[in-house]
């Protein structure tokens, strides 16, 4: 069974678009005999992708749930845990603030959304990284005692500091050079990426 409506819409906005286009995914999921075939203006197809997408950040929250799961396991500290976990959640807001306000971005393509899977990874290495350099400062002796809290820190700043800069401004930079693209969705992609590295990189500091 093949269904074909020619629809002619006027007035509607992005958000009406992407309800339509969330309406007619749900019908073909409910209706196994519905098929649904996007095309003619781009309004359509891009709420079908935004709508796609606002159903798949579920999955974004949970890959940051299993990150901080992970890290309660590998900390052994709930604390831990929770305030690397909340790192990671508070770097999105900032990321839209740097991007869409001080940037000046209008409209964020789908495309920079997958930056977000790919950084929440890589930032949560700088925190096993603090956390590993911390435990050894433990084993440091100064005229056989052991060193301060403040002398633990310190050392610990200095050892971690270097290779996680030389780590996180190369991926950093390499994901900001998509910047000269003149595919907008790259652009955003490279620009979102390289932002949210930093804002990870910043706060871990």
């Amino acid at each position: 069974v093949a269904l074909r409506s020619k629809l002619t819409l006027r007035g509607m906005s992005s958000e009406d678009w992407r309800d339509l286009a969330g309406l007619l995914a749900r019908l073909s999921q409910q209706y196994p005999l519905i098929r649904t075939y996007y095309g003619g203006g781009t309004s359509l197809l891009y709420g079908e992708l935004m709508a796609s997408l606002s159903h798949d950040l579920w999955l974004l929250l949970l890959a940051c749930a299993l990150v901080g799961g992970y890290m309660r396991l590998y900390f052994r500290c709930a604390r831990m845990a929770a305030l690397a976990t909340a790192q990671l959640l508070l770097s999105f807001p900032l990321l839209y603030w740097c991007v869409c306000v001080l940037g000046g971005v209008q409209k964020l393509s789908a495309f920079s959304a997958a930056s977000l899977w790919v950084v929440v990874g890589v930032s949560a290495d700088n925190m096993f990284v603090y956390c590993d350099t911390w435990a050894q400062s433990d084993k440091l002796r100064c005229r056989g005692e052991p060193l301060s809290l403040a002398a633990r820190l310190r050392w610990t700043c200095r050892q971690a500091l270097p290779p996680l800069l030389a780590a996180d401004l190369t991926t950093a930079f390499s994901l900001l050079i998509n910047c000269s693209s003149a595919i907008p969705a790259v652009f955003q992609f490279g620009l979102c990426g390289g932002v949210l590295i930093l804002i990870n990189l910043a706060l871990d500091l």
